[in-house]
């Protein structure tokens, strides 16, 4: 009864390691703002749910030095970092020398939520994508059409908190695929981030939901 209690409220809810340091000094274009200013972030130790898909854009963009500082080595690496579009989001609790930090990153078919763990010297040594990532779908499956993962967060503590994604299938009927018949798979993970940055995944639950019209 627990799963299927699980399954409901789910369903309900379908619809960037970086070893560069920061030179505190002056940007190609100017003086450099401290990428730990609270001013940046729209959030101090922002908890709860954290979804691409509700994120508000009143927020303040990153200059091109500093998407070259945080962003080289993440999913936007080789020069793209520059291209894409950032903000900073929320800065979180220090634990021991790490400092978290989170991102909203667009470009072309990726848009995301990114945790970046900064070490005391402001090098980013590990990241996570905490809600959205590549959607360049739907895709085609044996059985039918697979819409782009839904994935979040929900956070109590940067350093332990819970993942979520859940992928659709819709069904091949004779018309096409339809969403009356799905194939709905959820995964909840458990983060961890140990003191010195690296994070850890377990997966603690899977389910597969079966959605079928009422006759």
């Amino acid at each position: 009864m627990k799963k299927l209690a699980t399954c409901a409220f789910l369903i309900l809810l379908l619809s960037c390691h970086s070893k560069k340091t920061v030179q505190d000094t002056v940007a190609p274009t100017g003086p450099v703002v401290d990428i730990l200013s609270d001013s940046l972030y729209a959030y101090k130790n922002m908890q709860g749910r954290f979804d691409f898909d509700s994120v508000k854009w009143n927020l303040v963009a990153l200059d091109t030095f500093q998407k070259k500082i945080l962003l080289k080595n993440s999913p936007f690496g080789g020069g793209i970092e520059i291209d894409c579009n950032a903000y900073f989001l929320s800065k979180g609790e220090k634990t021991g020398s790490i400092q978290p930090l989170t991102l909203v990153c667009t470009y072309d078919d990726y848009g995301a939520i990114l945790l970046l763990n900064l070490n005391d010297k402001r090098e980013v040594i590990s990241w996570k994508e905490l809600s959205g990532g590549v959607c360049a779908g739907p895709y085609e499956a044996d059985t039918g059409l697979q819409l782009c993962p839904r994935t979040y967060s929900v956070i109590k503590a940067y350093n332990d908190f819970d993942f979520y994604a859940l992928t659709e299938t819709d069904l091949w009927t004779d018309s096409g695929p339809t969403d009356s018949l799905a194939i709905i798979e959820s995964k909840k993970y458990r983060i961890t981030i140990d003191t010195a940055g690296n994070i850890k995944q377990k997966m603690m639950d899977s389910i597969v939901y079966r959605k079928w019209p009422h006759k």
